[in-house]
């Protein structure tokens, strides 16, 4: 399944091209459990946010400084969308 969805979006035609790399976010408790849950199945899934905190101190931001996002950011999970042909 992952395959077909690399697949489908990397095909050319005349309006789209390239990699369409559009993604729902999935707001969850336990986003590590339904990630393997999808895999399970062949559904890529990904928890790019997952450090982003960590990102934003290089760029000076202090831990703490707004606790609710960073809660956050350890409850989302990103499911790739690819157009189907």
């Amino acid at each position: 399944m992952i395959e077909v969805q690399r697949q489908n979006a990397a095909k050319i035609d005349g309006a789209f091209y390239g990699e369409n790399a559009f993604m729902a976010i999935v707001r969850c408790e336990d986003p590590a459990a339904l990630q393997k849950k999808y895999a399970a199945r062949g559904i890529e899934t990904a928890t790019h946010f997952s450090r982003c905190i960590d990102w934003a101190e290089q760029f000076g931001y202090k831990r703490g400084s707004c606790p609710k996002a960073e809660e956050l950011t350890t409850k989302l999970l990103m499911i790739p969308t690819y157009r189907a042909r």
